[in-house]
């Protein structure tokens, strides 16, 4: 069923890109495109901001646990403002998966056509026998 309902996953750095303002911006940016390319009314229900300091701590992303936990309660889109080094993080990527929410990422165009996202999970590729 798709559903008009986000939950948007900001991070926060001392980093000018990582500004959670500029993030919410590019969410709310791709959620008018969203909207107007689906027919369908995008709500944003709930927001989380990882603050990241660059240590192995950032692994356990507490925030995105919480925004998992509510879209599976709400049955809500995952929007994640700022994916960047995100894309090659195995365990971030892994959560995700094994989450089954619906994820779309502001700016990154295969993960958040509306056709696609509605009806698809994130998917990593099988890992190669050796």
């Amino acid at each position: 069923m798709v559903t008009g309902q986000f939950v948007s996953y900001l991070r926060r750095r001392d980093v000018q890109n990582y500004n959670p303002d500029i993030q919410r911006d590019a969410v709310d940016s791709h959620l008018a495109g969203w909207s107007a390319i689906s027919g369908i009314t995008a709500r944003l229900v709930g927001e989380y901001t990882e603050h990241e300091q660059g240590t192995h701590a950032d692994r356990h992303r507490p925030e995105l646990m919480k925004a998992l936990t509510q879209c599976l309660e709400v049955n809500a889109i995952l929007i994640i403002a700022q994916m960047g080094n995100l894309m090659r993080n195995a365990l971030f990527l892994q959560r995700l998966t094994d989450s089954n929410v619906r994820v779309m990422a502001a700016g990154v165009p295969s993960l958040d056509h509306p056709d696609t996202v509605a009806y698809t999970h994130l998917t990593l590729p099988p890992t190669p026998h050796v």
